[in-house]
């Protein structure tokens, strides 16, 4: 335990370096501090952005607000203290109509009409519009399908990827140094979810662990499948694999599925590890009862918002002021001649461990001090 809780404060430091100012990794791509962020018209005009999400999700919106406070912190924006946000709120449409809406500033215009969600638009019409329509000068993309859809050379428009599982594996840019693509990059961070998995272990030593994904080549990257296999094949634990299968147009079937294999998980395994559904983080709590019931504890992959809700754990971003901070300067780099392709995409959030102790009293586990004194976010109950 001593271990694991030096590990992370190591980890916590380091993070804390990235955020203020040290990118990650050594390589060729530049650094936005060695470019040009100044405070800059587009010839005479303010920048027009857009934005783009594989559906409503959480962490899109909480990016979506770490890029405004990142952009108003750097001098490109004002007056955004009313953007309306809260923590865990999954809306963007509500965010982007006000931030359309109101004088944020001579620089940065966010276009009333060019909020997307792919759950309900069409990539197609997106892409025409860039192609054809001149009237964007950079989108902001969260989501891996979103990523898919908008990362390639069928428009020639500064795309910036944030928020997927792995962009690489997912097949968005070529690799963690080189989208592929002048106009395109992407955040990487390709340990996450190895962290993830090592941590959990560190706790609990457990000797099978359950993880359940719908079985496709892009959704087990969406997973992180690889990742976790190559964590139990180091520790030597067994993984035990369960499929599910989505249906858009029955979202009720599909969360009777999820329940029911949680139901045969939980007798197989003596620990979970639970992937990105597609359920709403309101319905995290009646799927996870199972585990409840065999004191089996459950780490999600997810974060904080899934500890809220009914996990045990997870180890996940401390919040999105650190991507907010590197996503808005690296617009700003852009803005000021940089292709998007030439920066650097490598960037670690300073880690942040969530616990929630209604869960930990279920299962009956009582966490260590150590535990609790490195936590960030200890939830005393179930938000149901």
């Amino acid at each position: 335990m001593k271990k694991l809780v030096k590990a992370l404060i190591i980890s916590i430091l380091i993070g804390l370096v990235i955020q203020l100012g040290a990118y990650g990794d050594v390589s060729d791509k530049i650094e936005v501090k060695e470019v040009k962020t100044a405070l800059t018209l587009n010839n005479g005009q303010k920048w027009r952005i857009g934005y783009c999400e594989s559906q409503p999700y959480f962490e899109f919106a909480g990016i979506l607000h770490g890029l405004v406070n990142g952009l108003e912190n750097m001098g490109w924006l004002e007056n955004t203290s009313e953007l309306p946000f809260i923590p865990f709120q999954e809306d963007t449409s509500s965010m982007w109509q006000w931030l359309s809406s109101n004088d944020l500033g001579p620089y940065i215009e966010f276009v009333e009409d060019a909020h997307y969600d792919l759950s309900v638009d069409s990539g197609d019409e997106i892409i025409k519009r860039l192609q054809e329509d001149n009237d964007i000068d950079l989108m902001i993309v969260n989501g891996t399908l979103a990523g898919l859809t908008l990362a390639n050379d069928k428009h020639s428009i500064p795309s910036l990827v944030f928020g997927t599982s792995n962009a690489v594996k997912s097949g968005i840019i070529k690799s963690e140094d080189d989208s592929g693509i002048n106009h395109i990059w992407a955040h990487v961070d390709p340990g996450i979810f190895i962290r993830q998995v090592e941590v959990f272990y560190d706790i609990f030593h457990f000797k099978k662990l359950g993880i359940l994904y719908i079985n496709d080549s892009f959704r087990k990257a969406f997973a992180a499948v690889d990742d976790v296999e190559s964590v139990a094949l180091d520790k030597g634990f067994e993984l035990i694999h369960h499929h599910k299968v989505y249906n858009p147009d029955d979202l009720e079937g599909y969360l009777r599925d999820v329940l029911e294999a949680h139901k045969k998980l939980s007798q197989e395994v003596d620990a979970m590890y639970v992937t990105n559904g597609a359920w709403q983080i309101s319905r995290v709590y009646e799927l996870l009862e199972p585990f409840y019931e065999k004191k089996i504890p459950v780490f999600s992959q997810v974060g904080s918002g899934e500890v809220k809700h009914g996990a045990l754990m997870s180890l996940a971003r401390a919040n999105f002021s650190g991507i907010g901070s590197f996503g808005a300067q690296t617009i700003a780099a852009v803005f000021n001649g940089t292709p998007p392709r030439n920066l650097k995409q490598h960037y670690e959030d300073a880690p942040s461990i969530a616990i929630n102790l209604e869960v930990a009293k279920a299962i009956d586990y009582k966490p260590p001090f150590e535990i609790l004194l490195v936590a960030d976010e200890i939830y005393l109950e179930i938000e149901r």
